[in-house]
């Protein structure tokens, strides 16, 4: 295949093979659209020999075909030919792909200044056939972007990629004139707006003014700011204004002449302001007209004043304020205050407004007397009478300085009312430089009244107002003798007056002891407390009470009062003494044991007998564990100087404390100090006589309880003894031994009396035999149940029958015997194997039984025993028999084989076995109670009994007892499955 053009046929060398293969058809790709190609086929024959040479056959003959023409492919961006400071030349050439067909017309479109409104937005600036487009009236030194699109017959191409280029730059544009934001008599503010800059950033603004001057333009401002205020201006003048701009390649021409008037303004300050005179409340001023009127005629001055000093202030606003308007150059203020400086200012005015004020001008009024000191007040008073006073300075001293003062004391009268106080007379004046004073050697807690005025050259001021003062209280006087209220044998109890407190009252006292003989020494002086005395009590109370004294001691007081001055003088001495006390405590207290309920204990008299003679001692003793519970064990006269004494009747194995004490006349003395004894223990009480319980024929009950004191040691044991009548007479017997309160005793003959006794055992020992108690045993047990047989009933049923009669029971040997209990029921035992027993209690008149419910071809062991009345107990099993229920049919009855009796059958039990509830399960526990003809069914042996007993007393006949009791059994043997039934062991 090969491409065809328009001016050239098929060349044999352009051929080009597009396909190799098998296939009589191929889908050629890659073509060029709206192109002519000529096609052949040439067949290739393949030979597997390579001896074969194949010739090679013609091609195909040649067929011509045309693709479909398409839009021309984008063509390249356009580029630069040649550019102007305001025009730009593109060119672009063809597509790589015209898509078959000839380009007819080209779209250029640009975007930047004054091509498009939208900066941003491209803007068609050429369409036509030719391939550059020259673009003209662009801005200097911007950047441009453009980009072109072909167009032929068959459609548009994509736009090309877009290109920028930039026009080159130039000196900015003119700007245009400023504008006047704001003006006023001296100054214009102009304004201005930035003009193209021609491709080259701004570097600043030029601004000439012409004042009318005749020198012409001049410079004014130079810049980047777009504002100016031009100041310093010629009021009412006409000023010109031009401006250019500058940038990096050169500055613009000037912008249009701006003409901009100023107005006309206030007068200047006027000149040359003067004082002509004053007196004591005017002043008489005087000044020049300003050198300049602003334009305008000056129509009259304004007056401004202001106080130069705090007397002038208090009258007047602290700063400058309008007085008086006048039209000439002079005038005169009135209305002032004597001696006080002042500030004044004038300013010109005229139609336009007022003007500026001039330099003000210090001026004073005559001077007078000056004006009242303030208050006198205390700054600090003393205790000699003296006072420290002040007062504040006049608030104007009338022009002339002060000279002095002049203070004036009046005497007003006592701070507090005293008897024998004579009121002072006259006055006292002091002349003073400053204003603060001391004045000395006053009444001390007297009034004065106080008041002030002040000196100048031109006289004396009026008074201040009069203040009332008071002089500092003195010391308190010396109170008088203390009393004496109450005395005991530790304490005293004194009061007294309060002296006359000087002005100041008497806020404390101070109260001081000291033993008379220390009274006695030589550094004491006269009048004062000795340096030994003790600060007793120091408060506002009359009376107060002196602790911890010693007893029967002589002692001396003093009082004195203090107020805010200080203490007093002392007040003369209290002669007292203290009544004696009780003796102090006994002296080496000592305690010996004698056995174990004694103790004995010596003492030695006490150090100190308080003014009394000892007349005796008493002690205390206790348990340690409790110090509470203190008991009085010994009383004794002193007068024999006996310091011994034996106590008894102590609790053994505790320990002991024990006390002291002395007494006299006066009291009783305080306890010695506690001294310890712990006693050995001894053996215990004797317990009390034992109860009884669970009495049976050949076992009873004993209780007993803990004696009432262990002997100070726990009870490790108790032995009980017994003594039987049966031949043994004082024969006691220990029949346990051990720390439990309760024993079962066995073994005992029946129907006979039997006595108990206890002893206690400790670590001590034992005691002694406690009170004897006695108790007659129950009847003997009923004897087994002689013939016991076993026959297969069948069904699983086993009938079990004896000889009911109780003449074989052995008679009893007890003394008191009255022979042997009536039979209150039986019981039966069905082993099966070596698994648990099955216990069926029956009635008393009952010789069989019928058993149900058993295992076949189990080995069963079976035997009976007989339940005694009057507390008699069960009787001996009886010998036991063994079986085998062979099948669940009816079987012909036949006598079961007796076993060998085991040991000790026959002989009664010394204790009735307890009873046990079953497990969960436990069917074979399960008792039955029997009746004469067949069982009945009950969980325990009693209820079953009461059952039978209601069943004969409603007059039920056998048979239908018998059917209700088959009815229960099987019920009962039900509900044991479910293990919801105890039994009997």
């Amino acid at each position: 295949m090969q491409q065809l053009h328009e001016d050239q046929g098929v060349r044999d060398h352009k051929w080009c093979t597009q396909y190799l293969g098998p296939e009589t058809h191929v889908r050629v790709n890659g073509l060029r659209p709206g192109r002519t190609y000529a096609i052949r086929v040439r067949v290739q024959l393949v030979c597997d020999d390579p001896e074969v040479e194949l010739a090679t056959p013609p091609p195909s003959p040649i067929c011509t075909t045309s693709t479909t023409p398409t839009p021309p492919q984008a063509p390249a961006a356009p580029g630069l030919s040649s550019r102007q400071r305001n025009a730009l030349k593109f060119k672009w050439c063809d597509p790589d792909e015209t898509g078959g067909r000839p380009i007819l017309e080209w779209v250029l479109q640009v975007a930047g200044p004054g091509v498009s409104e939208d900066p941003q937005g491209l803007h068609t600036v050429y369409r036509g056939a030719d391939t550059s487009f020259l673009l003209k009236r662009l801005a200097c030194g911007t950047r441009y972007t453009a980009r072109v699109k072909a167009i032929s017959c068959i459609g548009e191409s994509p736009w090309s990629p877009t290109c920028s280029v930039s026009t080159p730059a130039a000196v900015p544009a003119a700007p245009l004139a400023p504008v006047v934001v704001e003006r006023d008599a001296s100054s214009v503010t102009l304004t201005w707006h930035a003009p193209h800059n021609n491709g080259s950033d701004l570097t600043g603004y030029l601004l000439e003014l012409d004042d009318g001057g005749g020198d012409g333009f001049r410079f004014l401002y130079t810049g980047l700011a777009l504002s100016h205020r031009a100041a310093s201006l010629v009021s009412g003048a006409v000023h010109r204004f031009r401006l250019r701009a500058e940038n990096g390649v050169g500055h613009s021409v000037w912008s249009p002449v701006l003409e901009v008037g100023t107005a006309a303004t206030t007068p200047g300050e006027p000149e040359g302001l003067a004082r002509l005179g004053a007196r004591l409340t005017s002043v008489s001023l005087v000044w020049k007209a300003p050198a300049s009127d602003g334009g305008c005629p000056v129509s009259g001055y304004s007056v401004e004043l202001r106080p130069a000093c705090k007397a002038a202030a208090r009258t007047r606003p602290d700063s400058f304020a309008p007085v008086t308007e006048c039209s000439g150059p002079s005038c005169t203020l009135t209305s002032l205050s004597p001696g006080c400086r002042y500030l004044v200012r004038v300013a010109a005015r005229n139609e336009v407004g007022r003007g500026p004020t001039c330099v003000a001008l210090a001026v004073a009024t005559e001077a007078h007397v000056p004006e009242p000191p303030g208050p006198v007040s205390l700054v600090e008073r003393s205790t000699e009478g003296g006072l420290s006073l002040a007062w504040a300075a006049p608030p104007h001293d009338g022009g002339s300085g002060i000279t002095g003062y002049r203070l004036e004391l009046v005497f007003a009268g006592w701070q507090e009312a005293a008897e024998g106080r004579q009121p002072a007379q006259g006055s006292e004046v002091l002349a003073c430089d400053s204003s603060s004073a001391v004045v000395q050697a006053l009444e001390p807690g007297a009034l004065f009244t106080a008041r002030v005025c002040a000196l100048n050259a031109h006289g004396s001021s009026p008074h201040s107002a009069p203040v009332t003062l008071e002089t500092a209280p003195g010391r308190p006087a010396a109170p008088d003798r203390p009393r004496l209220l109450r005395a005991s044998g530790a304490d005293l109890t004194i009061g007294w007056s309060a002296p006359y407190g000087r002005g100041g009252g008497v806020r404390s006292f101070q109260l001081r002891i000291a033993p008379a003989a220390a009274c006695l020494r030589p550094e004491s002086l006269p009048g004062e407390p000795p340096r030994c005395s003790a600060q007793a009590y120091s408060g506002p109370a009359t009376s107060c009470t002196v602790p911890d004294l010693q007893p029967a001691t002589p002692y001396r007081a003093w009082v004195a009062g203090e107020n805010a001055a200080g203490k007093g003088e002392w007040s003369a001495p209290l002669e007292c003494r203290t009544q004696p006390v009780g003796p102090s405590p006994p002296q080496a207290l000592a305690v010996e044991p004698v056995g174990c309920r004694g103790a004995a204990l010596s003492w030695a008299p006490p150090a100190l007998d308080n003014g009394s003679p000892v007349l005796g001692y008493a002690l205390q003793a206790g348990p340690a564990a409790r110090r509470a519970g203190w008991r009085q064990v010994h009383v004794s006269d002193a007068a024999g100087g006996s310091c011994v004494a034996r106590v008894t009747g102590l609790d053994p194995g505790q320990e002991w404390v024990f006390r002291a004490r002395a007494w006299n006349e006066a009291g009783e003395g305080p306890w010695s100090e506690v001294v310890t004894l712990a006693l050995p223990p001894d053996v215990p009480d004797a317990p009390a006589g034992p109860t009884f319980s669970g009495r049976t024929g050949t076992s009873v009950r004993v209780q007993w309880e803990a004696p009432a004191h262990d002997g100070g040691s726990a009870i490790t044991a108790y032995v009980l003894e017994a003594w039987r009548r049966d031949g043994l007479a004082g024969a006691w017997t220990a029949v346990y031994s051990g720390p439990a309160t309760a024993a079962k005793v066995a073994d005992l003959p029946p129907d006979t009396e039997v006595a108990f006794r206890l002893r206690a055992c400790s670590a001590a020992g034992a005691s002694a035999a406690g009170s004897v108690a006695a108790v007659v045993t129950g009847p003997p047990p009923p004897p087994p149940p002689p013939r016991v047989a076993a026959v297969d009933d069948g069904g699983g049923v086993l009938r079990v029958s004896w000889e009911d009669g109780q003449e074989a029971a052995e008679p009893s040997t007890a003394t008191n015997s009255a022979g042997p209990p009536p039979c209150t029921g039986h019981e039966v035992e069905v082993r099966p194997g070596k698994g648990r027993p099955v216990r069926l209690p029956g009635a008393a008149a009952a010789a069989s039984a019928r058993v149900p419910g058993l295992p076949i071809g189990v080995p069963l062991t079976v035997r009976v025993r007989r339940v005694g009345g009057r507390e008699a107990g069960h009787g001996a099993w009886s010998v036991p028999v063994r079986c085998v229920v062979e099948s669940a049919g009816a079987a012909e009855p036949a006598p079961a084989e007796a076993a060998p009796a085991p040991a000790g059958v026959g002989e009664p039990e010394a204790v009735v076995p307890r009873r046990r509830r079953a497990g969960p399960g436990a069917a074979s526990g399960t008792a039955l109670r029997v009746g004469a003809t067949g069982p009945v069914a009950k969980a325990r042996p009693r209820k079953a009994t009461m059952l039978s007993g209601v069943a004969r007393a409603a007059g039920l006949r056998e048979a239908d007892l018998a059917t209700a009791g088959w009815a229960l059994a099987i019920a009962a043997l039900l509900l044991s499955a479910l293990g919801l039934w105890s039994r009997s062991d």
